[in-house]
């Protein structure tokens, strides 16, 4: 073989694989199309905040066995007797201690508005959001009679800050889902009939913001195991005496998943211990929600 000739069939060799090479299907990434399809955030929502050295002392002495009726009896004793109950008119000056500083409000901080308020703007009359603030009872009072005298009436971990014409539209409308809104609040707390399975049709619900839900829903667990077979009053939409009504317990423990205990909501409870001398075991531990099966 000469030597022209076998540089020629090397050469040849060398056209036949770069033209393989050119003609090979492409296989190194998806297609626009597959990047086109509508993603999915699946991103769990942050984890509850670790309870303070306090928290954790203060429920040392409760089972880490107990479950259920059991945890509800032990969690119902130790709070109703550890509570040191204050005045109704109290609870004004309490607000400007615990309610302080949350969320970059040097005032008094509102949980149905975005309102930061000043103590002197206390209600008093209103006529649109924004003129005053008031006492709220979360868990409306009408849900047990209205009595006064009750330590429900004025407990600090369920009576919040709130403006009060938003407050007046909620009146005792239970908490959840809402659509045909009639009023959404500058925090985003809504109003309109009920968009949860379990309620009749018809019904108005209150929603308050996203960033609130757990609070909320943790509030509810608390006064369901403090106040549990306190409350002789009353067969409502949302609960019956302190039980919890099956379709409202689902859109709470929603909330609770959806909405973790934060760092504001676990430095409130810290103040209203300081004051009311016992705790929401739902923001300390909120685990234990999941150990009470019903409510």
């Amino acid at each position: 073989m000469s030597y022209g000739f076998a540089v020629f069939r090397c050469a040849l060799l060398l056209s036949l694989i770069m033209l393989a090479i050119a003609c090979r299907p492409a296989v190194d990434a998806p297609s626009a199309r597959a990047d086109a399809s509508p993603q999915v955030d699946a991103t769990p929502p942050p984890p509850h905040v670790d309870p303070t050295p306090a928290g954790v002392a203060y429920f040392a002495d409760v089972g880490s066995d107990l479950d259920n009726a059991a945890l509800v009896a032990s969690l119902h004793s130790k709070l109703s007797s550890d509570h040191v109950s204050i005045s109704f008119d109290a609870l004004w000056g309490a607000f400007e201690t615990i309610d302080s500083g949350r969320n970059g409000c040097d005032g008094i901080s509102d949980f149905y508005s975005s309102k930061c308020w000043s103590p002197d703007e206390a209600c008093g009359n209103y006529t649109q959001e924004g003129d005053c603030y008031n006492r709220e009872h979360s868990w409306p009072k009408t849900w047990w009679g209205g009595g006064t005298g009750p330590d429900q009436h004025e407990d600090l971990i369920a009576v919040v800050p709130a403006d009060g014409y938003v407050n007046g539209l909620r009146a005792q409308d239970p908490l959840g889902a809402v659509i045909s809104e009639n009023y959404i609040s500058s925090n985003g707390s809504k109003r309109g009939l009920c968009n949860e399975s379990g309620t009749a049709p018809g019904s108005k619900c209150f929603e308050p913001a996203d960033s609130l839900k757990g609070d909320f829903a943790r509030i509810y667990f608390y006064m369901a195991v403090r106040y549990e077979g306190d409350m002789a009053c009353c067969e409502e939409l949302a609960v019956n005496g302190a039980d919890i009504a099956p379709w409202q317990e689902e859109v709470l423990r929603r909330w609770h998943a959806q909405d973790p205990v934060d760092l504001a909501e676990r430095e409130r409870n810290e103040r209203v211990f300081g004051i009311q001398k016992n705790r929401n075991p739902f923001v300390d531990y909120p685990v234990f929600v999941d150990r009470i099966t019903d409510f």
